[in-house]
């Protein structure tokens, strides 16, 4: 079942039975999504004996799924509603995702996203590899590695500051120098700020 929009121009949901004849399980599905080009969610019927097939639905890309028996126009109606709705909310995080990618990326400054802790790095921009001349990776994979980097006469000063704002839940602003792998040295104005669940 492909349902319309009111203006008939585009498709707000699709629903699909795996079990019909000429469904060919998920590759059914692939052929719907296709359709659907992503952009309307996918509902997937199925009957107690596919529900297996059902989940591998979920897991490729289908919005929800229904089983037949027990299956009510009031039901079918919601499960719509939701799906067009949950749609809507992902199309509008991806479209920030990237436009938020594609700042990050192109921006001359640095900005990651740390734990409290400092022991797990959630973000780190490209920017990091200009400035600091050291991988992304090695970031992520030890974020207290940044810690090395600081001037050995600033290192202590400029991370006693830092944790005394975390651990007052507060901002901070401090310069330091770093020290590049080839030996040059930046100068550093970093700022920080909690974000609070």
């Amino acid at each position: 079942m492909l349902f319309r929009s009111a203006s008939n121009q585009a498709f707000f949901a699709l629903v699909l039975a795996l079990s019909l004849p000429d469904a060919q399980g998920l590759e059914t599905l692939t052929r719907a999504l296709a359709l659907a080009r992503r952009q309307a969610p996918l509902i997937v019927l199925a009957g107690l004996e596919d529900e297996a097939l059902a989940l591998r639905a979920l897991r490729a890309g289908a919005q929800d799924f229904l089983h037949k028996n027990g299956l009510t126009a009031d039901l079918l109606i919601r499960t719509l509603r939701h799906a067009v709705e949950r749609q809507r909310i992902g199309l509008a995080l991806a479209e920030s995702e990237a436009r938020f990618r594609q700042m990050a990326e192109n921006i001359e400054c640095v900005f990651w996203m740390v734990s409290l802790e400092f022991d797990r790095m959630f973000y780190v921009s490209p920017g990091f590899e200009r400035i600091w001349g050291r991988s992304a990776a090695s970031l992520y994979a030890r974020p207290r590695s940044l810690l090395e980097t600081f001037h050995p006469e600033d290192r202590e000063r400029a991370w006693a500051m830092r944790q005394a704002a975390v651990q007052k839940a507060q901002e901070f602003e401090v310069e330091y120098r770093i020290v590049r792998p080839d030996g040059s040295i930046r100068w550093i104005r970093d700022r920080g700020f909690p974000v609070k669940d």
